[in-house]
């Protein structure tokens, strides 16, 4: 096997476990799938993407180093993901007793019209710190800006294909219609569960702003 082969296929399998770790786009898009429509969930997978997708190419073309020594940048784009998350763990305690009666809540505020879903994972995702982490440091050891034009493109195409297929899978299992059946019957508790989740990442975020 070729080294570029070898980049690609590493590539492949690392980012394949990261979008399969739990995190806020997995939550978001779990709940929009069971709680919304099908085409709603899409959108806002395809937003989710497109960030991961901008953060992938900013590292290709080196703006990773640029992150590593702007530390107010970088800060500041970690406070606003946290306190993004912190307000949509907020929002989905706060909608949660009328979750099954007011489905246009399930989501935390986010918008049912596709254009605005896809702005809405676009923007959520874009500020996630474990999405950051990664790019500027796992994935910018394993296909530098230095690799050849076509490694750097295969492995751009890879993350896309990767996350929006995993990503696909989630929406396609939670809305399905037993899964749906699920969540109207335990609506208030998943919202408080999903807030929870959503809240405790915000925390753990911002308490590594501080070490």
């Amino acid at each position: 096997m070729t080294s570029a082969a070898l980049v690609l296929s590493e590539v492949a399998l690392v980012n394949m476990l990261g979008a399969m770790s739990p995190g806020p786009a997995f939550v978001m898009v779990s709940r929009t799938a069971a709680g919304q429509s099908r085409a709603t969930a899409f959108a806002l997978t395809a937003g989710v993407t497109s960030a991961v997708l901008a953060w992938g190419a900013a590292t290709l073309f080196g703006v990773q180093l640029l992150m590593l020594h702007a530390l107010l940048l970088y800060r500041a784009l970690q406070l606003a993901g946290a306190l993004y998350l912190l307000w949509l763990g907020l929002m989905a305690w706060r909608h949660a007793r009328g979750a099954a009666a007011r489905l246009a809540h399930v989501a935390a505020a986010a918008p049912r019209s596709g254009p605005r879903s896809f702005l809405f994972g676009f923007a959520m995702n874009l500020g996630n710190p474990k999405l950051i982490a990664y790019f500027t440091s796992i994935f910018a050891a394993i296909v530098p800006a230095s690799a050849p034009l076509a490694v750097r493109v295969g492995a751009l195409a890879i993350v896309g294909v990767t996350d929006f297929a995993w990503y696909c899978l989630v929406v396609l299992a939670f809305s399905s219609a037993p899964m749906q059946r699920t969540y109207r019957r335990f609506a208030a508790w998943i919202e408080r569960l999903a807030g929870t989740a959503m809240i405790g990442f915000s925390l753990r975020i911002l308490a590594g702003m501080r070490g």
